[in-house]
């Protein structure tokens, strides 16, 4: 009698095949058991059945890693309880520094040059912070407790954005219930402050150099602890301040929304009039004669306006002490002696000098006062508003 037995299910070549493509390790396992072909060609398909396998539980793993990444970015943008303020400024300052980094790897000196000079009027301005928020990174304290509340003894607190830029705050240390709060922060604790936020060290156009940006806070509260009163340096009656950016220059006196505002830049950093050397060779590169000074001005504008001029005797006292202020910051100087508008007689009745004010230098080089106006120095002008 002829024997008509069908194979076993599992014994189906076309069966085990598409369990090799769904099931692969059914599959493979019945292809061998069941010796369905030769062993080399077992071998072959072995292998490439394992190959294919793989790559599609890779494939797999990378699309879950994927989800899972786009599911903690959601979730820390969700979290993300930072004042629309602060998101905004640090969204700035990254575009800055990213596309600066961004043109040196291309080598592209004519791009960074320009993003630099394209960065200048946003780093250097001062960004009030309200209840700006950070994650705690570390804590470096200065000075003695000499009880005196001098401008040396403050603690630096280094916090971080949900963004990555860096803030370092300077707070008082003179404050007993503050101290008790900072000794028992730890790594990663939010901190909530509110303060003047500024470049601190960098000058504008070097903030872009730096691939890791901070800003310095001159805080006026510090979590729950009120350290000063920010509106003391406001004018009540315009809300203007002291080292605000305004108008094309920085406050330096305001009341009733009038006053006096400097240059952000000194004459030797203005388009157009950079890399000077008085006309006999003397000075410094970058400085000017007093009677050249003058003769920029007869035509100078500079940020709209055409009413710049030098600074008084007065003026510069004023200037010179706000500028050693952590309250106001009130912008980069880049040189040391700088001229005034006052004139003087020499001993002939000559009106023949001109104030200078030494604003970094050595006061034993060089003192303030009125010297020859064929001199050199450098130019910071100021204007009224």
């Amino acid at each position: 009698m002829e024997n008509n037995l069908k194979p076993k299910w599992h014994e189906n070549k076309i069966t085990v095949i598409l369990l090799m493509v769904f099931i692969a390790p059914i599959g493979l396992f019945l292809m061998w058991k069941n010796n369905l072909w030769r062993k080399s060609d077992r071998i072959i398909i072995t292998i490439v059945v394992i190959g294919i396998f793989i790559n599609a539980m890779s494939d797999i793993a990378r699309k879950s890693t994927r989800i899972n990444n786009e599911q903690e970015l959601t979730s820390d943008t969700t979290s993300d309880s930072r004042p629309n303020a602060q998101k905004e400024f640090e969204e700035k300052s990254w575009s800055f520094v990213k596309s600066f980094e961004e043109a040196e790897n291309n080598s592209n000196d004519i791009k960074m040059k320009e993003i630099e000079l394209n960065s200048i009027d946003f780093f250097r301005q001062q960004v009030i912070a309200e209840k700006w928020e950070g994650s705690f990174i570390s804590l470096t304290t200065t000075g003695e407790y000499s009880g005196d509340n001098g401008d040396d003894d403050f603690h630096i607190i280094w916090v971080a954005s949900n963004s990555g830029f860096k803030y370092r705050l300077r707070v008082t240390r003179h404050n007993e219930s503050l101290n008790q709060y900072l000794s028992n922060i730890k790594k990663d604790d939010k901190i909530t402050f509110s303060g003047i936020a500024s470049q601190g060290a960098l000058t504008p156009d070097r903030m872009v150099h730096d691939s890791d940006p901070s800003y310095e806070v001159k805080c006026f509260q510090l979590a729950e602890f009120v350290l000063d009163d920010i509106n003391k340096l406001k004018d009540p009656s315009s809300n203007l301040r002291i080292g605000q950016l305004h108008d094309g220059g920085i406050i330096i006196k305001v009341d009733n929304g009038h006053g006096l505002m400097i240059a952000p830049d000194d004459l030797d950093h203005i388009k157009g009039y950079s890399n000077h050397k008085p006309a006999d060779g003397g000075g410094y590169l970058g400085t000017y004669t007093w009677y050249e000074t003058m003769d920029v001005l007869k035509n100078f504008n500079y940020n709209g306006h055409n009413d710049w001029r030098l600074p008084t005797k007065e003026e510069w006292e004023l200037i010179t002490k706000q500028q050693h202020n952590s309250d106001y910051n009130i912008g980069v100087f880049y040189g040391w002696i700088y001229w005034g508008s006052d004139e003087h007689q020499n001993v002939l009745g000559e009106n023949s000098e001109a104030y200078q004010k030494n604003v970094g230098g050595s006061k034993d080089t060089w003192k303030d006062g009125f010297y020859d106006k064929s001199n050199w120095g450098y130019v910071r002008f100021v204007r009224n508003f």
